[in-house]
């Protein structure tokens, strides 16, 4: 007894065989003939370009070619915020960062509001940040 609501599954495969095989064959093809036309544009020229060069001239111009010096100019970095890492300082760029700013940006503040003013704590750096934001 054979189930005539099922899709026969050696008819589905020929399908696909069917259905796949000029897709296929049409791309080998156009592999194997881009492989032969640079197979047969090499085979031509390079041997007459090898014959066609002279070795004297090409020889001469590298060896006349010296590199020329490198002179190394140093980068000087002039930081106009300068910090120094107290532990005050510290507590102050990880107050910002535990409310929401980024590392960078929490030390880049409390440099410049260090620069401004002598605090001798962080509680005094982390109130002036905020309250120079809100103004």
């Amino acid at each position: 007894m054979t189930n005539t609501g099922t899709w026969n599954s050696d008819f589905a495969l020929f399908f696909l065989f069917v259905f796949f095989s000029p897709i296929v064959l049409f791309f080998a093809v156009g592999v194997l003939l881009k492989i032969l036309e640079i197979s047969i544009m090499f085979s031509d020229s390079f041997p007459n370009q090898l014959n066609s060069i002279d070795p004297e001239p090409v020889l001469a111009t590298v060896i006349d070619q010296q590199p020329k010096p490198r002179t190394v100019t140093p980068k000087t970095v002039i930081r106009q915020e300068t910090i120094e890492d107290s532990e005050i300082h510290l507590d102050a760029v990880s107050g910002l960062v535990g409310i929401g700013y980024k590392k960078s940006e929490a030390r880049r503040i409390v440099a410049r509001a260090c620069n401004k003013k002598h605090y001798q704590n962080a509680e005094d750096i982390i109130t002036d940040v905020i309250s120079s934001v809100y103004k």
